[in-house]
């Protein structure tokens, strides 16, 4: 019976996180390399040419560790639909709070947060499909302790 009712309550949880994911349409994460981001590196993200006209709500996700050795990162966000610019955008997010703690959770020593973006991005749909590039746009030619940066999009009702 206690196997049972374990069961139920993995179900369900698997059933709500699948509910509150209904309208997200792309999410993706790409790593950064581990001798560093540099400045050159440019992550590439390739949306599915099958997307549902509509304007999108954007997050960008950030996992990082202790390395990273600033309070914030500046990105340059592209969105393209074969050789023409179709968005572009300067985003500055903040990773730590003026006390220089972390905003974000995490465990065993990496740390995600996630930052919503106040543009909503128009996407049509397309036989190409879109790509969005992200690259930092930091002082520091090579940063340290980024591990990963993330894309979801989902479409706004």
């Amino acid at each position: 019976m206690k196997h049972l009712r374990i069961t139920y309550a993995i179900v369900c949880l698997i059933g709500l996180t699948y509910a509150c994911q209904g309208n997200t349409k792309f999410h993706h994460y790409q790593p950064v390399e581990q001798t560093g981001w540099h400045s050159i590196d440019t992550l590439t993200f390739h949306l599915p040419s099958k997307m549902d006209s509509g304007e999108y709500d954007m997050q960008i996700g950030i996992r990082h560790t202790e390395k990273y050795a600033y309070q914030d990162i500046w990105l340059e966000m592209t969105c393209t639909c074969d050789s023409t610019m179709f968005a572009k955008d300067t985003l500055h997010l903040y990773l730590a709070t003026k006390n220089g703690e972390w905003s974000g959770r995490g465990i065993g020593g990496l740390i995600q947060s996630i930052h919503a973006q106040a543009k909503p991005l128009p996407l049509q749909p397309t036989e190409q499909g879109y790509i969005i590039r992200i690259t930092h746009l930091m002082n520091d030619s090579t940063l340290q302790g980024i591990h990963d940066i993330g894309v979801q999009l989902s479409l706004r009702h």
